[in-house]
């Protein structure tokens, strides 16, 4: 009799070691990680259009992950606090189940920000909204890439000698890149580079300006405005002008691709 207590008591104890084992065991994931991600691709980032990079999941765990009430789903989060960074904050679920030790490879799509700079993104596998790996910390770049387009509305004048008052000259600016412009005050300089022969100093004077009008842009691609010069006092000289325009920010040139451009005004005296 006592032999039978004996052994009962004992597999009552191991029945409790075998519930305590599962009770902290790495099979309960609801605190645990489970697996290890790796991002893999590149960081330079193309802005404005569909970018693809690659999350390599390995189950670290000792049971399959399955996706049943709860989702098993790569994500990218965010750290900064830019409205451009939002578009890093993509799931996508893990899919079917992955076993014990096997690993695979998830292709996370997004658009890439046309705000210049770096942005700090975690990598992590999520459960259920919780995370269950550890964090992969990544910084994504996206390289300036600024262009303008800057024309001349208009590039002939007929000039009456003594009776023409100021002229209004106009631009069009146009952002041309794949980046978004700086914010800024944006205005434009004006150089002679070259007059007709014959030309007095007052001719000479009359493109060497630098307006005081200015423009606060942050021109997204493909966006523009019209900037326009009204104080202009046209030359006495007949002939073409060529003039180097500059389009500067914050008092100095802007450095993009485009900028300066030179334009040629054709002036005909009566």
């Amino acid at each position: 009799m006592f032999h039978i207590k004996l052994f009962i008591m004992k597999s009552n104890l191991r029945m409790l070691l075998l519930l305590l084992l599962i009770a902290i065991s790495p099979i309960t994931i609801n605190s645990q990680i489970v697996s290890n991600v790796k991002f893999s691709g590149d960081t330079k980032i193309e802005p404005g259009v569909n970018n693809r990079v690659t999350v390599v999941v390995k189950n670290t765990n000792r049971i399959a992950m399955i996706s049943d009430r709860s989702k098993y789903a790569v994500a990218l989060v965010y750290k900064g606090s830019t409205n451009a960074g939002q578009a890093f904050n993509k799931e996508v679920n893990l899919g079917d189940p992955l076993d014990p030790g096997k690993t695979r490879n998830i292709t996370v799509t997004f658009t890439g920000p046309t705000l210049p700079g770096e942005y700090d993104v975690d990598v992590v596998l999520k459960w259920g909204g919780k995370v269950v790996s550890n964090n992969d910390k990544v910084t994504f770049v996206v390289a300036a890439d600024y262009k303008v387009s800057l024309n001349a509305k208009t590039t002939s004048y007929y000039v009456e000698r003594g009776g023409t008052r100021d002229i209004d000259i106009a631009f069009n600016v146009e952002n041309t890149g794949n980046t978004t412009w700086p914010e800024g005050k944006y205005t434009l300089h004006f150089d002679l580079a070259s007059a007709p022969s014959g030309a007095s100093k007052y001719d000479h004077d009359a493109f060497t300006i630098s307006p005081k009008n200015v423009e606060l842009w942050d021109f997204e691609p493909g966006v523009g405005d019209q900037f326009v010069y009204q104080d202009f006092k046209p030359p006495f000289t007949k002939g073409s002008y060529v003039v180097k325009v500059t389009l500067m920010l914050n008092g100095k040139k802007f450095d993009a691709e485009g900028n300066p451009q030179s334009i040629t005004y054709k002036i005909d005296v009566r």
